[in-house]
């Protein structure tokens, strides 16, 4: 494409490409469970009776380890490996239960710059690394995946990308001449996939994926918006799944937004550097990494910090609530055009930035889509986002994301999908569970820290929870798919550091009618309030009614001839306002909100509650 295009908004490119520094085993793929599917591991205590509990369960012994008393169980089908060990540690008999976890021999490359110059992939001071090694133990990629290189294209002919660059595409001027004549480009490839174990060289993240050279940057480092826009579409519709874009700009570019918004849509995964210039996205945006669809790259040093001023000389990896996770992205060792007058003499080069950094999670989404090759881009991204070790503040933070990427952690930590809300109250706590889109019926804007989904049927519903930080909001009717921990939050069942799909808007759900004695339902391991009448229902929106009893400071009571009494010495059906206005005297009450339940301070009790969203909840009849 011409550069003299209508309007077309030039993209610089930030990186800096200005530091340079003066100075084995088999890769057969293994599978990446990370325990024996179908068995469990049980220590009893001595003079326990192991055979009865054992058979009470259904489970079958495998082996007993001698003199530690250590049994290996065979489990009953239908009763997964979580479930069973739930079961057996509630027994007071038993020391622990657990899976029968696999271990495998790390593998290092025999790549000859390894082990001196690519602490990002390992690093032995500290492991502030992306845990490469462990990881290629359990995956070390594949040929089917396809990671394209939107930059200034990649030589193809380098020694360590030979053979793995397949055809692309040059959008600047529309033909196939995807030689990279600047660097950048290359640079970023081999980050991503070098061939790696081939006694060259560097290792690449993903060893087997295919790189596919999108040029939409010229040899001065500047790019137009239409091409960068047509590269990526071109990409997805030639088979890309992780779109790699290590550049930037500070202005809003609708046609990149566009594009990557197309290609999430298509399933592919969008990946983007940050910006390398200190500053925080809620004054000056970074585009494209600012679009809620892409996967925002910061940069980390070799002690898991923020790369600042003083890693690079000069400003620093870019912050605010559209960092998404963190990458090594100080002093990288990469592949060079061979032309490119590197001071080793080698083409090979050390740079830093967030361009740097975002090949490194390009290359982790190509292990787990080779791992996982029926996952949803989703699915993805949720993976690599909730398996960041944490290096700041508890959960997400503005300055880290969810933390630095960890591609061996995003290979082995089971996550499991449930059908249903309703299913989850089987689940242990601690599990990590994904749900399929499920309506909002009350949003981030009704209460700040979390919103609740339910079953399209009523079934069903759960907090999801934030606690101080909203990463993506959400509104009354969205439809949404949540990924995240299961954990107790005041007693009440959530799914906690959630990742959120970015939500469909729907028709707002209707209310479940509910009288004062059936709120919360009986009391559950899960859920539901002590003493309580039916089915548990927290987490539903309901709608209850009767006159007022009493009227507190941020609550009042309601009674429809239940009579209820929860130790309060109230009677009736309280009804958390928080900020709202109350009824006052007798009014007669109609009220709309969540069924859920307090814990009175210096009680082990749970006493119904229902929460109203917002003001119309709360429709006083008389």
């Amino acid at each position: 494409m011409s550069a003299n295009r209508f309007l077309a908004t030039r993209i610089i490119l930030i990186v800096c490409i200005g530091l340079h520094l003066f100075g084995s085993a088999s890769d057969a793929a293994r599978r990446p469970d990370r325990y024996k599917v179908g068995e469990i591991l049980v220590r009893f205590k001595p003079g326990a009776p192991a055979k009865g509990i054992i058979a009470s369960h259904r489970a079958t012994v495998r082996e007993v380890v001698p003199r530690i008393d250590v049994y290996c169980l065979r489990l009953p089908p239908g009763l997964s490996v979580s479930e069973a060990a739930e079961k057996f540690s509630r027994n007071p008999n038993v020391v622990f239960a657990s899976p029968n976890h696999i271990l495998y021999a790390t593998v290092f490359p025999d790549d000859e710059w390894f082990e001196w110059l690519q602490w990002g992939l390992y690093n032995t001071d500290g492991r502030h690394d992306i845990h490469a090694p462990e990881a290629w133990d359990l995956h070390t990629g594949s040929a089917s995946t396809i990671i394209a290189i939107v930059d200034t294209g990649i030589e193809s002919s380098h020694p360590d990308l030979s053979g793995k660059v397949i055809q692309g595409y040059n959008a600047i001027d529309g033909s196939t001449d995807t030689d990279d004549d600047h660097m950048h480009g290359t640079f970023v490839a081999g980050i991503a996939a070098a061939s790696t174990n081939n006694y060259e060289g560097i290792a690449g993240v993903d060893w087997h994926a295919r790189l596919m050279p999108v040029k939409a940057i010229n040899a001065s480092g500047e790019g137009e918006e239409i091409d960068a826009a047509e590269g990526i579409v071109w990409a997805v519709s030639n088979g890309a799944k992780i779109i790699n874009l290590s550049f930037g700009t500070y202005l809003d570019v609708p046609a990149l937004e566009a594009a990557v918004n197309d290609a999430w849509d298509a399933g592919s995964v969008v990946v983007c550097a940050s910006g390398n210039d200190d500053l925080d996205d809620a004054t000056s945006p970074h585009y494209p990494s600012y679009y809620p669809t892409t996967i925002a790259v910061g940069a980390t040093n070799e002690y898991d910090e923020r790369c600042t001023e003083a890693d690079w000389f000069y400003g620093g990896s870019n912050y605010g609530d559209s960092l998404d996770v963190m990458a090594p992205g100080n002093w990288i060792f990469s592949t060079a055009p061979t032309w490119y007058p590197t001071l080793l003499g080698v083409p090979y080069e050390l740079m830093s930035g967030t361009s740097a950094a975002a090949p490194f999670v390009s290359g982790v989404a190509g292990l787990i889509w080779a791992a996982h090759p029926s996952w949803t881009n989703q699915q993805v991204r949720d993976q690599i986002e909730r398996t960041c070790d944490d290096i700041g503040s508890t959960g997400w933070d503005r300055y880290t994301g969810w933390g630095r990427v960890n591609a061996y952690r995003a290979l082995s930590e089971a996550f499991d999908p449930y059908p249903t809300i309703g299913s989850l109250r089987d689940a242990p706590d601690g599990a990590f569970v994904s749900l399929p889109a499920r309506p909002v019926t009350a949003g981030t804007s009704n209460f700040t820290d979390r919103f609740y989904i339910e079953e399209p049927d009523r079934s069903a519903g759960i907090m999801v929870y934030y606690g101080s930080t909203v990463t993506t909001p959400t509104s009354i009717g969205d439809s949404v798919e949540v990924s995240g921990k299961l954990s107790l939050v005041g007693g009440e069942r959530a799914i906690t550091n959630p990742r959120v799909t970015i939500p469909v808007s729907g028709s707002a759900p209707k209310a479940l009618g509910m009288p004062n004695r059936s709120v919360g339902g009986q009391f559950a391991p899960h859920g539901g309030v002590t003493g309580g009448n039916g089915l548990v229902n927290t987490g539903l929106l309901v709608q209850s009614w009767g006159r007022v009893t009493s009227v507190g400071w941020n609550y009042f009571y309601m009674d429809d001839g239940s009579n209820l009494h929860d130790g309060s010495g109230f009677t009736g059906l309280k009804v958390c306002t928080g900020s709202l206005t109350k009824p006052v005297g007798s009014d007669f009450v109609v009220a709309t909100g969540i069924s859920t339940f307090e814990i009175p301070t210096g009680t082990d009790m749970r006493i119904p509650v229902v929460r109203p969203r917002r003001q119309s909840d709360i429709h006083m009849l008389n």
